[in-house]
């Protein structure tokens, strides 16, 4: 059995337990988390994903330095998470503990924020994994680390807790700062979803959709301009942005009469989505962008339980809602799962050569 195959069984068998209420939702969430960061913290750090051995020398370039010296060993443009990595290594921690310390943040952050905020933990994880995110800690450290701020960005935004939300969006682009794309949602936020900004929305998304080139081209020169001309793409659209793109009319078909009213659980993440498959046409210019999309799946995992809720499909179903309620969550389900076992046993997903740290090479 490979690590991809024990990490869906070992998360349907907590699923199993928690529907049929042997496990609460903390209980749940508590689990999922320990599956995914066991997985992340026993791997053998330097070789278990595709950036990683540059990612030790960096570790080990940085620790070297002043901690004013390792803030700005990337001109400052990712300072903060430098300055930790300096910190953790005259600290004395070894790449292999500074990175399962690492990833320990980060799921840990998720999973509460899945615990405080999603409907059905269950979908959300499957989400999370199935989407990317969970594949893209065994890489892509800076970076996670970067959006695992942004969801708090995010999560406090959505409270209406201003002074978290500046210190998290700080925190997030001096790590990272391709995390200033989260700024537009933090203002659209306030706009409703009602008739007027849906029209206006689908205008811009043909827009996006004639123009992604350009447009991927000048979103890339504004947040991030290493990235110019690199992971091009063909020009075709992609699977994932069909998949979220019916997702987001999804959500708001079930959704309309709360969006309406300006119901807070659904339009805190409503314009995440929208935003989503934006980004994700873009990526059309460069595979870039479903990296930096990535910000935005972490917060569509919370959302997307929202969708299917029983009470609502009721009311736009009929009398089958309750059939047609469990085969659509199922569908979705099986499918999030179904593409984590693919991606991650796909070359870019740096898990079909997994190794346990003792078994290091």
């Amino acid at each position: 059995m490979n690590i991809v195959c024990a990490n869906i069984i070992l998360l349907l068998i907590f699923a199993l337990a928690y529907k049929c209420r042997v496990l609460n939702k903390k209980g749940f969430c508590i689990a999922a988390s320990l599956i995914l960061f066991l997985t992340l913290a026993l791997r053998d750090a330097p070789n278990v994903g595709i950036d990683m051995g540059r990612y030790m020398l960096h570790y080990e370039a940085a620790g070297q330095m002043s901690l004013k010296d390792a803030f700005f060993y990337d001109g400052g443009a990712s300072g903060l998470y430098y300055l930790f990595n300096a910190v953790a290594y005259k600290l004395g921690l070894s790449f292999q503990l500074y990175t399962a310390l690492l990833c320990g943040v980060c799921v840990a952050v998720y999973g509460y924020v899945v615990y405080k905020a999603s409907v059905d933990p269950l979908l959300s994880v499957a989400f999370f994994m199935g989407f990317g995110n969970y594949l893209f800690l065994f890489s892509g450290m800076r970076q996670s680390l970067s959006m695992t701020f942004a969801l708090l960005c995010i999560y406090n935004r959505n409270k209406k807790k201003w002074k978290w939300c500046a210190i998290w969006l700080v925190a997030a682009v001096l790590t990272h700062t391709t995390a200033i794309v989260v700024v537009p949602y933090l203002f659209l936020v306030e706009l409703p979803l009602t008739t007027g900004p849906i029209l206006l929305y689908f205008m811009v998304m043909g827009l996006a959709i004639v123009f992604r080139v350009q447009l991927g081209r000048i979103i890339t020169m504004v947040t991030y301009r290493d990235y110019v001309g690199a992971y091009a793409a063909k020009g075709a659209i992609g699977g994932t942005m069909a998949v979220i793109t019916f997702l987001f009319m999804w959500y708001i078909y079930i959704n309309w009469d709360s969006l309406e009213k300006r119901a807070p659980a659904e339009t805190t993440y409503a314009w995440a989505y929208g935003i989503a498959v934006i980004l994700q046409i873009c990526a059309s210019y460069s595979y870039a962008f479903t990296r930096v999309n990535l910000y935005y799946m972490q917060a569509l995992s919370i959302a997307l339980p929202v969708a299917f809720e029983g009470r609502k499909l009721k009311g736009k179903l009929g009398k089958y809602y309750w059939l047609l309620t469990n085969v659509l969550y199922l569908l979705v389900l099986a499918g999030c799962l179904y593409m984590f076992a693919v991606t991650g046993e796909a070359e870019q997903g740096g898990l079909q050569d997994y190794l346990f740290f003792w078994e290091s090479r």
